[in-house]
């Protein structure tokens, strides 16, 4: 009897390489690397932002934001980490931040 050896790869697994290959090109230099993975996760890290937010661009900011800060501290990635959990822990934590500051300034309005 004759077996197929063909190897099923799981998309997750291929994914989460193709990640760490994009960030290993980007911390080599290559921006464009860095756009791939922008590009892969924008649209589910601004739906994330706009449905705590509820604010379009609120949420736009809060996105440009953490791409921004992800990019000046992609050398702090560690590898036996899934991108896309390292990149939804800092939007969620720029979320936060928009949050407190909309708060704050409410408070400060409303007391003048």
């Amino acid at each position: 009897m004759q077996t197929n050896s063909a190897t099923v790869t799981c998309p997750m697994t291929s994914r989460t390489d193709e990640d760490r290959s994009w960030v290993t090109q980007t911390l080599g230099g290559d921006k464009h690397a860095y756009a791939r993975l922008i590009g892969r996760y924008k649209i589910p890290l601004f739906d994330l932002a706009y449905r705590i937010l509820k604010d379009r661009c609120q949420a736009e900011d809060a996105l440009q934001d953490a791409f921004l800060q992800g990019y000046q501290h992609l050398h702090t990635f560690r590898f036996d980490a899934k991108f896309s959990t390292w990149i939804y822990a800092i939007v969620l934590n720029r979320v936060r931040n928009q949050l407190r500051w909309h708060t704050q300034d409410c408070m400060e309005h409303s007391r003048a």
